[in-house]
């Protein structure tokens, strides 16, 4: 089994042909290297290598699926951007927040004289 990384082509200008290029790389890699290892049991129906295989990607990849993970991912994503959203806000006397406000007032308030019409 390839350790630790796939070994996936460059795209070409042809997406189509790139496409068909990766899933016969990827029915390889499953017909001679993970479905061999999968149905190499032992007496008792059980897959020593494919046990050891799947303990091993558990182990590289579980750190990515961590609530430590999925907090930091939500302070970079929301956290942050809303708390740099709130500080601006707030400046100078909260002026930003007021033109915001008396935007969206505006909007409301014109809101059924908006009409669309063919450019």
């Amino acid at each position: 089994m390839r350790a630790g990384h796939c070994q996936w082509s460059a795209l070409t200008k042809n997406q189509q042909y790139q496409d068909e290029m990766d899933a016969e790389m990827i029915y390889n890699i499953i017909e001679d290297e993970i479905a061999p290892i999968f149905y190499d049991k032992n007496k008792d129906g059980i897959s020593s290598r494919w046990c050891a295989l799947i303990k091993n990607t558990i182990a590289k990849v579980a750190v990515n699926f961590t609530t430590t993970r999925m907090l930091t991912d939500y302070e970079n994503q929301y956290y942050f951007p809303m708390t740099e959203r709130v500080t601006k806000l707030k400046d100078n006397r909260f002026s930003l927040a007021i033109q915001l406000s008396d935007w969206k007032r505006r909007v409301t308030q014109e809101w059924d004289n908006i009409k669309s019409s063919r450019l």
